[in-house]
């Protein structure tokens, strides 16, 4: 008989290896049955995001425990009025106990408490398992995302000008984000900040858009395209 007496606790930063090598593997697993290439380069740098996440003030982690062993995890970026969810991943050989689901809604009652004015999360299209639960506590498809990877052109577009952010530009980078999807994201700014990948495209003198990094853990955005 299966045991099904898991528990769950918030993260700790010695979590971060065993946590990143279910993450790793979990969607590995996956993407070779639907012959998709996987988002994490390797476990060992999966496991150096982990420990990453697991260290930030700004994300709640939580953990799921199994028999005295880590099963899988969850996080919730609290970046701004919407909070972010993921990544959720369970270990494959304890799919199927509901783990995943107790440990969405765990994040989800916490975003609940916080007061947050809504979540969003990005999941992968041939992932109906993952689907199916979502949809069950209530999220609803809003847009569809393209992973495109490939080497960069180094072009420049004659009139606009690409540059390193500063402190300065911040409150009209966050004035852009709410025109166009109505709330900001300061926090993952500051990051971007700290970090040293946040740009601006200025355009006849004004900032229209802005990059935290190009990548998976970025996002972008623009007056138009």
């Amino acid at each position: 008989m299966k045991s099904t007496n898991f528990i769950l606790r918030e993260g700790r930063i010695e979590d971060a290896h065993d946590c990143g090598s279910i993450c790793y593997q979990a969607f590995k697993i996956l993407s070779d049955q639907h012959n998709f290439t996987i988002d994490q380069d390797s476990v060992e740098a999966t496991i150096e995001s982990f420990s990453s996440l697991l260290k930030r003030q700004n994300i709640y982690s939580v953990v799921a425990e199994l028999d005295g062993h880590i099963v899988g995890s969850n996080f919730l970026w609290s970046n701004g009025a919407i909070a972010g969810i993921g990544p959720l991943s369970v270990s494959p050989m304890t799919q199927g106990r509901s783990i995943g689901k107790h440990l969405m809604q765990y994040v989800l009652d916490y975003a609940r408490q916080q007061k947050f004015a809504g979540v969003r999360l990005v999941q992968a299209a041939y992932n109906s398992s993952s689907l199916s639960l979502y949809t069950k506590l209530g999220f609803h498809v809003r847009e569809p995302l393209v992973v495109l990877k490939g080497t960069t052109l180094q072009l420049e577009v004659l009139g606009y000008v690409v540059r390193t952010a500063t402190l300065a530009d911040i409150d009209i980078c966050n004035k852009l984000c709410f025109q166009v999807h109505g709330h900001v994201r300061h926090l993952k700014l500051l990051d971007a900040i700290e970090q040293q990948t946040l740009t601006v495209v200025e355009h006849n003198g004004n900032i229209t858009g802005y990059t935290t990094v190009l990548g998976f853990d970025g996002h972008a955005v623009a007056q138009s395209n």
